[in-house]
């Protein structure tokens, strides 16, 4: 079920990505003009945030398999840490568009970048949460039960989550 969901988040995005490219073929002066009002750095650090995290997500996995309960959940608390940090390098971004009146309904761009990266920010936030409890979980020595979420199906979660955000900060971020 996992990877059907998955599968239905990419196809979401992916329409979203081609209708992005076919209205920015319309209008590129606008969106390469209001693209430059972007922070690269805050990009660039959200980017090395989700990698990281995936990579602490990814080890975690690995020593939860091996059976070191403690280890997995330290790594995991790091990339749940890594997620809330993403969320909140989003949260001064999204603060500074804010106070510019740089929101929807001002042009075709800024429409797609709060689009894309507020439904990319939710899924962080889902991605997060299902590592929390997985952690608790895990942390407690309770069984994570085959028939319920496992840690694989939260790690996919979180990794298409990194999947999404490596595609998005280029085609947002950089011209």
């Amino acid at each position: 079920m996992i990877w059907l969901l998955i599968l239905m988040e990419l196809v979401v995005f992916g329409v979203a990505f081609l209708a992005f490219f076919y209205v920015r073929k319309q209008e590129l002066k606008l969106f390469l003009e209001t693209q430059s009002y972007l922070d690269q750095t805050l990009g660039l650090t959200n980017t090395l945030l989700l990698i990281t995290s995936g990579a602490c997500v990814a080890l975690g996995n690995r020593l939860y398999e091996e059976k070191n309960n403690k280890s997995s959940a330290l790594l995991l608390s790091c990339g749940i840490a890594l997620g809330v940090a993403f969320l909140g390098v989003k949260g001064i971004e999204y603060s500074h568009k804010l106070s510019l009146g740089h929101t929807t309904g001002v042009n075709a761009f800024l429409d797609f970048y709060w689009l894309l990266t507020v439904f990319h920010a939710a899924h962080v936030l889902l991605g997060v949460l299902i590592l929390v409890y997985l952690t608790y979980k895990i942390s407690r020595s309770q069984p994570l039960s085959p028939e319920g979420l496992t840690l694989k199906m939260g790690s996919a979660f979180w990794h298409m989550c990194d999947l999404v955000w490596i595609l998005l900060f280029p085609i947002l971020y950089l011209r």
